[in-house]
């Protein structure tokens, strides 16, 4: 049997279902469903688990956004936007860290985006739910941005603290002569926050 039979075999109950006790984690990390009594595919529990990048946009998923709520219909597009919007720990479900929001309408902005003062530029930023965070970097005031650095974010369940920092090596700050700045993005399938962050070295003012 191959991995992608297993992994169609494998079946998930709804949030209504049973939302007390954490579900058994499926083979292979992945979130594909099937119900083998029905065409239908079975729902996934957005509270406990996150859209990774083996779903769809389009997926569905079921969402309990407070207890004794009844479950909601949503896509994998929202259930990635609950998930960055309302839990900031890699380790912990959603649950009902978002009781009494509203989805979001589009993935948010990453935040805690700060320079490490090093001999190259050097950053980091806080941990947010996504397939992949993006550093983009800019040379010069008029300079146009560019993608310098993906981090493909691990599939959920996460089993150890992702890495959320980056060092620049092809900048030496101690020789470079121009400003630099850099953002970083969130990305879920082909969607970047619509905003960034952004922090920027000035070496004119040291020469």
């Amino acid at each position: 049997m191959s991995i992608f039979s297993v992994i169609l075999l494998v079946s998930f109950i709804s949030c209504e279902q049973n939302l007390t006790s954490e579900p058994e984690k499926p083979v292979f990390n992945s979130k594909y469903m099937n119900n083998s009594e029905s065409d239908e595919p079975d729902k996934i529990c957005a509270n406990h688990w996150y859209a990774d990048r083996l779903f769809y946009p389009y997926s569905s998923f079921g969402w309990m956004p407070c207890d004794d709520d009844p479950e909601e219909n949503i896509d994998g597009d929202e259930c990635a936007y609950l998930w960055a919007a309302y839990n900031p720990f890699w380790d912990e479900d959603l649950l009902f860290q978002a009781c009494d929001q509203s989805i979001p309408a589009s993935l948010p902005s990453m935040t805690g985006f700060i320079k490490i003062e090093f001999r190259y530029p050097s950053m980091k930023w806080d941990f947010m739910w996504a397939h992949y965070w993006i550093v983009k970097r800019k040379i010069g005031v008029n300079g146009s941005w560019s993608t310098v650095y993906t981090y493909t974010v691990p599939l959920e369940p996460i089993s150890s603290a992702p890495d959320t920092s980056w060092t620049d090596t092809s900048i030496n700050l101690w020789t470079f002569e121009n400003i630099v700045y850099y953002r970083v993005y969130g990305k879920v399938w082909s969607e970047e926050s619509s905003t960034a962050p952004e922090i920027y070295w000035d070496c004119r003012l040291s020469k």
